[in-house]
């Protein structure tokens, strides 16, 4: 199984925080639905608790934030 490499996920979380609309900043499922859907990334409760969903969109993640 591939691990989420977390200075990654800090690089897209990073990048959604400063494109995101101001009504969204504080809602955390915003920033679930936007990495899922974006990067393929599932988060959870915590952010140590995060599981790749679509490997596809992961790797495109990873080619961008590397």
């Amino acid at each position: 199984m591939i691990e989420v490499d977390p200075l990654i996920l800090s690089k897209a979380i990073n990048d959604w925080e400063s494109t995101a609309p101001m009504q969204d900043l504080l809602n955390s499922a915003a920033l679930r639905k936007h990495m899922l859907d974006k990067y393929g990334i599932k988060i959870g409760s915590f952010m140590t608790e995060c599981s790749i969903v679509d490997e596809k969109k992961y790797m495109m993640c990873i080619l961008r934030w590397s």
